[in-house]
C-alpha cells in the first residue's frame, strides 16, 4: 500500500508557499482568522511539505469551522506526515462522521490506521473505502492489502 498516499496537491516551492502566507498574512492575523484563509494556508502547508505550519493551520481551521470534514482532513494529513498516526487517525474519523460517503478520508483514515499498528481499523477502513469507491482504479493495490491485513 506504499503507492497509496494520503491525497496532497502537488507540491509547490518554499518560494511559492512563503508568497502565498504572505499574501494570506493580513487575514490571518485578524483574531479569529477567517475559515477560507486557513484552509488556503494549510493546502500551501502541505503542498510545501512544511507539515508543522500545515497542523497549525488546519487545527485553526477546524475550530472556524468545525463542521467542515475538509478542515479536519487537513489536519489529519498533516499529522500523518509528522508520522502521528493515531491523532491523524482520529482527525480522519472526525472528517468521516462528518461525511460518511466520502470515500478518500476512509483511504487516508485506512493509512493512518495501518501505520499505527490498528489494523482492524485499517480493514474496516478499506472494505468500507471499497464499498464507496469500487471503480477506483488503485483496488488491485487496495485489495493486496486487504488480503496483508488479513494474514
Amino acid at each position: 500500500h506504499r503507492a497509496l498516499r494520503a491525497e496532497v496537491e502537488p507540491a509547490i516551492t518554499e518560494a511559492e508557499y512563503r508568497r502565498a502566507i504572505e499574501k494570506l498574512r493580513i487575514p490571518l492575523e485578524q483574531a479569529p482568522p477567517p475559515a477560507d484563509a486557513l484552509a488556503i494556508a494549510t493546502r500551501a502547508g502541505l503542498s510545501a511539505r512544511f507539515f508543522e505550519d500545515a497542523v497549525g493551520y488546519a487545527e485553526k481551521w477546524r475550530g472556524a469551522a468545525p463542521e467542515n470534514p475538509h478542515a479536519h482532513n487537513g489536519w489529519g494529513l498533516a499529522l500523518y506526515n509528522l508520522n502521528e498516526f493515531v491523532e491523524a487517525l482520529a482527525a480522519f474519523e472526525q472528517a468521516i462522521e462528518l461525511a460518511p460517503d466520502w470515500a478518500p478520508y476512509r483511504l487516508n483514515a485506512a493509512l493512518a490506521a495501518d501505520e499505527a499498528d490498528l489494523f482492524e481499523q485499517a480493514r474496516r477502513h478499506l472494505l468500507e473505502f471499497k464499498r464507496l469507491a469500487p471503480d477506483d482504479p488503485n483496488m488491485g493495490e487496495i485489495d493486496r492489502w486487504l488480503r496483508r491485513l488479513e494474514e
